[in-house]
């Protein structure tokens, strides 16, 4: 894999099926694996039951590592490679004025946007006299139709379609003998009125170059699954083609919300172009924004939903104004990457003038050592380095740690690196933070998440990181159906004991902690109105301050419960010793004790205001009321939000258990941030 510069990050045959699996197919090349070269031929069956011949030429190949689909993707090298599709009375009469209603589509990547006139899909005579065919770059970064001696009519007026192609990108052309429509990742980007109609002959199909003997007009990149229909599909039909997201979060989602991430984005969003969500609080200034049309595709390897797809030129996603402003000690990063060309704090991927392919974090000075995390190849990659400290007053230890697709690279240190995470200024995905951006990655990127481990010690900071490496064994579990959150909108609270504050401490009809509002980290935010404020006039004497009792409104299986809250020790405001939780079905006993105590207390600031997270997990208690019984031996408790999460029916507990088993780490832990 070539270099060019650096990047951030933050049995049978299947190459080749002529078979109606969907309605209206009559062609169907998902490029899974090869052929003989030259003079192979394969043997394929149609939905007529008449014979398709299918060749590779000219040294054509499949790449088995960087694929959308299935088990590969057709590698061609732009000087003669082509696949030849010898016709069938099916693939000869589309297009034309018998069957007019047509669909083409496929996937592409381009290796540069420097080549002119190369043919994606050609349909031509022995003689070349009656083409219909779809050329890239015949117009700069674009596709069009052309026709050199149609039926009737001219395909080309209205038929430009731009198209990111340096990415993997999904195009389609549908037709209905009327209006022509062009689809780029599953977006309408075209419809023009258009009335003409292919000649047609006994005429072969070229896939790659426009001559399938001599590979003329020969596509350099590489394409997968390339259909053809005999009908105009619809734009959601055109849509299915492509690989589709989960509908509704995944078991890696779970876990790394689950494993108290400070900020996530998973850019599993609808929208191409729309905001990436932050998935832990949700909050509008913690969006990631797309810049220069950086977009999103499909995963179709692993079942990870989307992710953000980025061209090397300018195109990255922002975050300019996030809520939370700093992580004071040890942190770590965690993402998936997928790299399309050679790329060159900031997690960098291949730093110049240092080892090929090197990932790197960078504040200024690099981090060293007599191994590096590598990533050598354009298949998809999961990425944990983490920063535990400098040594010299900063975090727990001089100490960094990498994990590349859940394996430690030992050999790894330091090097010149020192840096807290200071999110106060801008945050970048596939870029620097500079004005306009720079030094821009060209691939793909997901399941983005930073991890503040600050207050822990060195053995807890090497759990918790190798907890995360272990999300790698999640890429392939799916939909998580077991657990949701339970809607605050049906939750109701008393508070039993507790004297809580007036103004904005106070909580007004006590929705403030299920109201998915949640406080932010800097100098005044714990008087924002979003947190509550519980006084315990004096030490702490063994009552709890507060005790509060939960009705969630029906009886819920509990996963687990999530708990924010505020610190700031010079204004009194400390993190609970412990909480006590009893559960009830009934509101009239409660049972089932259990004792959480790893709230974050670690300030080293005494001025500044910081946002944290406990996560309770619990063993599956069926309960209405949670009654939870805070103790604090200082002035305030301040709590900002209580979540609920919970299972279904027990039969889901199965499913579950079986999609942590790949992490090794079943057994319920308590967790903080």
């Amino acid at each position: 894999m070539k270099t060019t510069g650096m990047s951030v990050l933050v049995a049978t045959a299947l190459f080749a099926m002529i078979a109606a699996t969907d309605a209206g197919e009559i062609l169907s090349l998902p490029f899974d694996s090869s052929y003989v070269d030259g003079g192979g031929t394969v043997r394929t069956v149609d939905a007529t039951g008449a014979h398709t011949d299918i060749r590779m030429r000219n040294g054509a190949a499949i790449d088995t590592v960087d694929r959308v689909t299935g088990a590969g993707s057709l590698i061609l090298d732009g000087v003669n490679d082509t696949v030849l599709v010898v016709p069938t009375a099916a693939t000869q009469n589309f297009g034309g004025v018998a069957q007019p209603n047509w669909t083409i589509a496929f996937w592409m990547k381009s290796s540069n946007t420097a080549q002119t006139q190369k043919y994606l899909f050609q349909r031509e005579s022995s003689v070349r006299a009656y083409q219909n065919a779809i050329i890239y770059e015949y117009s700069n970064d674009a596709l069009e139709l052309y026709t050199k001696s149609p039926a009737s009519g001219d395909a080309r007026p209205g038929s430009l379609l731009a198209a990111p192609a340096t990415n993997w990108t999904h195009v389609a052309y549908t037709y209905d003998g009327s209006t022509l429509k062009g689809y780029v990742n599953g977006e309408e980007k075209l419809s023009t009125a258009n009335s003409f109609r292919f000649s047609t002959n006994v005429s072969n199909i070229s896939i790659g170059s426009a001559d399938w003997s001599s590979g003329l007009g020969g596509f350099q990149g590489k394409m997968d699954d390339f259909r053809i229909y005999d009908t105009a599909l619809s734009p959601s039909e055109v849509v299915a083609l492509m690989p589709s997201a989960p509908a509704g979060r995944t078991a890696y989602s779970w876990q790394v919300l689950k494993d108290n991430p400070k900020f996530y984005w998973n850019f599993d969003e609808p929208g191409n172009t729309a905001a990436a969500i932050e998935q832990v609080r949700g909050q509008a200034n913690d969006q990631l924004l797309s810049q220069n049309g950086a977009g999103r595709m499909t995963h179709g390897t692993m079942t990870l939903g989307r992710a953000a797809m980025l061209n090397g030129t300018n195109q990255y996603f922002l975050a300019s104004a996030l809520n939370d402003a700093q992580m004071p000690g040890a942190w770590a990063v965690e993402f998936w990457m997928k790299s399309d060309a050679g790329n060159n704090p900031a997690v960098i991927y291949d730093f110049s003038g240092q080892p090929d392919n090197e990932l790197e974090l960078y504040a200024g000075n690099r981090t060293g050592g007599t191994a590096v995390p590598q990533v050598n190849d354009q298949g998809w990659h999961h990425v944990v380095m983490a920063f535990y400290g400098n040594g010299a007053g900063f975090g727990v230890a001089d100490k960094v740690a990498a994990y590349v697709d859940g394996a430690a690279i030992p050999g790894w240190d330091r090097g010149g690196f020192s840096s807290g995470f200071d999110l106060i200024h801008n945050l970048a995905v596939g870029s620097n933070v500079l004005a306009g951006g720079g030094n821009f990655f060209t691939g793909l990127m997901d399941e983005v998440a930073l991890y503040d481990l600050s207050g822990r010690t060195v053995g807890q900071v090497d759990a918790a990181v190798s907890g995360i490496a272990a999300h790698y064994n999640l890429r392939n579990s799916g939909v998580q159906p077991d657990l949701y959150m339970v809607d605050g909108k049906t939750i109701t609270y008393t508070y039993d004991i507790g004297s809580l504050g007036g103004g904005t401490y106070a909580d007004p009809g006590n929705r403030k902690l299920v109201d998915g509002q949640f406080s932010s980290n800097g100098a005044t935010t714990f008087a924002d109105n979003n947190s509550v404020g519980i006084q315990d006039a004096g030490p702490d004497d063994g009552l709890a301050q507060p005790q509060i009792t939960f009705d969630l409104g029906s009886v819920h299986m509990l996963d687990s419960i999530w708990v924010d809250y505020l610190i700031r020790h010079a204004s009194g405001i400390w993190a609970p010793d412990s909480v006590l939780l009893t559960f009830s079905v009934d509101g009239q006993t409660f049972g089932s004790p259990l004792t959480f105590a790893d709230f974050n207390d670690f300030d080293p600031n005494n001025n500044t205001t910081y946002l944290r997270r406990a996560i309770i997990d619990l063993d599956n208690v069926s309960a209405q009321y949670v009654r939870m019984n805070f103790l604090n031996d200082h002035e305030w408790t301040f709590l900002t939000e209580v979540q609920f999460v919970a299972v279904p029916e027990p039969a889901s507990l199965a499913l579950l258990a079986m999609g942590l088993a790949g992490l090794g780490r079943y057994a319920r832990r308590r967790r903080n941030g």
